[in-house]
């Protein structure tokens, strides 16, 4: 069971174990980039959005005969058919289903510790915006601060180990069509991505709605992470692995 703890007088939000679901995950975001973070201790995944990314692709909306069904709809509306006007509306006005705003993808960065997570900790300060997360594996601490810049249009992670060093990989994972590049020699891990041509309003299954027709294509876009450390970077084909670090930044 998720314990929340709200302490007099301030502004910060404290829990005592994991995200185990979306809705229990902690937010922050710049107004283009936004993230929800579980704050896992083996596995913390954050999901990231950015505003631009939608299915479809360009069309024509316009129903034909649309203004003539609103007027009617609005005549019986004023004498007091409100179901008829509903149902004229429904029938003769609206247009085709709009499109669905879909994720970026998570970034998962998966720590190598020893023995079971103690002192657990996890925040979200609402007048900072930082988002932290903070527990003792051995004699290790491991402390990780989440913000989002909207100067600077980043999100960003530092970790530190306080008593020792530590190891992890970050990746990208995404339930859209797409792949995960590393490149060279920045050590940059790209994921790029295509969202739906088309909107399954029924529900999501893999692949869905997806065009190899240019015209029918959905937005295709890219994004990335950076990691700056002491300690050793090593780059895979698809991901990162941070080795003997007492810190790691990741942007």
């Amino acid at each position: 069971m998720q314990k929340e703890i709200i302490m007099a007088n301030t502004s910060v939000l404290w829990y005592t174990s994991p995200a185990k679901a979306w809705t229990q995950s902690l937010p922050i975001g710049n107004g283009i980039l936004g993230a929800m973070i579980y704050g896992g201790t083996e596995k913390d995944i954050i999901c990231l959005n950015h505003d631009q990314l939608w299915t479809g692709t360009p069309r024509n909306t316009i129903r034909e005969g649309a203004p003539e069904s609103y007027k009617k709809a609005q005549k019986l509306a004023l004498e007091g058919k409100l179901h008829e006007a509903q149902k004229e509306l429904q029938d003769n006005f609206q247009s085709v289903f709009t499109n669905a705003y879909v994720p970026f993808g998570n970034l998962e960065i998966v720590m190598q510790t020893k023995g079971r997570a103690k002192n657990y900790k996890r925040s979200l300060d609402l007048a900072t915006a930082v988002a932290a997360t903070e527990y003792t594996c051995g004699s290790i601490t491991y402390k990780k601060e989440y913000f989002a810049s909207n100067p600077a249009k980043m999100i960003v992670i530092r970790l530190t180990a306080e008593g020792g060093k530590m190891t992890f990989e970050a990746q990208f994972t995404s339930k859209l069509r797409g792949s995960c590049i590393v490149s060279e020699p920045e050590a940059i891990v790209y994921l790029d991505g295509e969202c739906p041509g088309v909107a399954d309003v029924e529900g999501y299954e893999e692949n869905f709605g997806y065009s190899d027709e240019p015209e029918k294509r959905g937005i295709r876009y890219r994004g990335g992470i950076k990691v700056v450390s002491d300690g050793e970077i090593r780059r895979m084909d698809n991901h990162l692995i941070v080795k003997e670090a007492t810190y790691a930044e990741i942007y």
